[in-house]
């Protein structure tokens, strides 16, 4: 009396997202020969660590469960009796489809510089069915009407937003992807960057003058950063205001033959910029 043969005909019969079940034939040899239990084994094709083990009576069928959906499992069944183990016989199964699910360890975080929206996720555990990541963020530009939506798909787990807008809320949203237009849920947070003080006038310039006035002329900052809510020219003890708008201005009754220095100030919301 030796090893049994291996099971014949071994087959998955059955699975679902979580669970293969498998069946099999058994040449006996009478009596003086049972098969006293089966060695049961699997692991999956792309998780290293996702193997087992069981043992299973002397019926001709079993059920590996708490599977990971959307993966490809190799099964092996060993016969055993008081001799030992019979060489396996192998089998693939694949396991069905489930839904993404949520998205597991969400995070998002703006930078310690606050330039950078940094968001993380990890895949939904025991599901292999995700292809990808659907992720969209808005950008509300507080101190504009700006409004900007974009959508882009990623194989990584986490997203980095660079060069953020000052005082802008972002709001950024990640659901999983299994093909088939399914898909998990939504997981979504959003921030709001600092406000910061503009740049000042990208230039001030003398344009033309007499004898009494001098034309002043100037560009508006190339960072805004807000809302602009005018300027202040300043020459001597004497200050003249001006709206956003204003772009120029003509000083007049100021003494001949006399050098002035004027410097312009931006005015935005508290901040003070000058030039």
């Amino acid at each position: 009396m030796g090893v049994l043969d291996p099971p014949l005909d071994l087959k998955a019969t059955k699975v679902t997202n979580s669970s293969i079940t498998i069946e099999w034939t058994q040449e006996l040899y009478g009596p003086l020969c049972p098969v006293l239990n089966y060695k049961i084994s699997w692991q999956s094709s792309v998780e290293v660590d996702n193997v087992g083990s069981a043992n299973a009576d002397t019926a001709v069928t079993y059920t590996v469960d708490n599977l990971s959906a959307c993966t490809l499992y190799n099964v092996e069944v060993r016969s055993n009796n008081t001799v030992g183990l019979s060489n396996q016989a192998i089998t693939e199964a694949m396991t069905a489809f489930s839904n993404p699910g949520d998205l597991s360890n969400f995070k998002c975080a703006l930078s310690t510089n606050g330039h950078n929206f940094d968001v993380s996720w990890m895949r939904p555990e025991k599901n292999n069915c995700i292809r990808g990541f659907n992720v969209s963020y808005m950008k509300d530009v507080l101190w504009t009407s700006e409004v900007e939506e974009i959508d882009l798909y990623t194989n990584k787990t986490n997203w980095t937003l660079e060069n953020l807008t000052p005082w802008t809320e972002y709001t950024v949203c990640v659901i999983g992807d299994i093909g088939e237009n399914i898909y998990g849920e939504y997981q979504c947070c959003n921030a709001t960057t600092e406000e910061e003080p503009p740049g000042a006038p990208a230039s001030l310039n003398k344009t033309s003058s007499g004898k009494r006035n001098i034309k002043l002329e100037w560009e508006k900052p190339l960072e805004e950063n807000g809302i602009l809510i005018g300027y202040q020219l300043t020459w001597g003890r004497k200050t003249r205001n001006f709206s956003d708008n204003d772009t120029s201005a003509i000083i007049l009754k100021l003494e001949p033959k006399t050098t002035y220095n004027f410097t312009l100030q931006v005015t935005f919301q508290m901040a003070l910029v000058w030039h």
